[in-house]
């Protein structure tokens, strides 16, 4: 999946306060034209009867996951009385969380409830085909409150863009750091992307838990050993 136009996910006074309007500004009208997009699919892909959702793949092309999600849930939110909308299409709209403010509407599709619900069921339909690790993999913070030093963890998708939207990217070998252990003040986990060997932090609140022994593939738990291997020869070397 090829690079798109950063998603700003922060309400305008949010982009005002840090100086970052101009990618409010930019982001917002990108999700413009992506309802504008959405509204178009639906009406040259519905024939009165059905409407064909094999559309949602060229528009996942050209905004990215996180912009389509994005704006169908703000649409959501927005009919989320409407009994249209599946309660299951409220409850993910809900998750995703499109920030409630009074602009949103200017972004939200104007297309009949109904087929926006059908759109929504396709879109969802896609990213779950990518099968991304998600809290069901993972030993979560709700279950022990874990320390996260020396294991394998599960960055959210959401916090992925589009181009690393795969499950090899979302995992992280945390090393070190205040954030691996759970009643820190501190929040960032030191360590690695398994998948680019890149060293890095990411916040504990971006991580979905500790993947769980028998969801981790081979490759992971052979470049988990390496880096131990290689830890313990430069302890020896000391």
């Amino acid at each position: 999946m090829g690079k798109h136009e950063p998603l700003y996910k922060y309400p305008l006074s949010y982009a005002v306060s840090w100086g970052e309007k101009d990618k409010w500004r930019k982001s917002y009208r990108e999700n413009i034209v992506c309802a504008n997009d959405i509204e178009k699919a639906i009406a040259e892909n519905y024939d009165g009867e059905r409407l064909n959702t094999d559309c949602v793949k060229a528009l996942i092309d050209k905004h990215g996951f996180s912009r389509l999600n994005w704006v169908l849930g703000a649409t959501v939110l927005e009919h989320i009385c409407d009994g249209r909308i599946s309660d299951e299409n409220k409850q993910w709209a809900r998750k995703i969380g499109a920030v409630a403010e009074n602009l949103r509407i200017d972004f939200c599709v104007n297309s009949h409830p109904g087929l926006v619900n059908l759109l929504v069921d396709s879109a969802r339909k896609q990213w779950q085909e990518l099968g991304l690790y998600d809290s069901s993999h993972c030993i979560s913070e709700k279950e022990g409150r874990i320390d996260y030093t020396g294991r394998i963890v599960v960055l959210k998708a959401e916090k992925l863009s589009d181009e690393y939207l795969n499950p090899d990217s979302q995992l992280f070998y945390a090393e070190t750091g205040f954030g691996c252990k759970p009643d820190s003040n501190g929040r960032k986990v030191f360590g690695r992307f398994l998948d680019t060997d890149e060293q890095t932090y990411i916040f504990r609140s971006e991580i979905a838990g500790a993947l769980k022994d028998e969801n981790i593939p081979d490759w992971a738990k052979l470049k988990v050993e390496e880096f131990q291997q290689h830890n313990e020869m430069k302890m020896e070397g000391m």
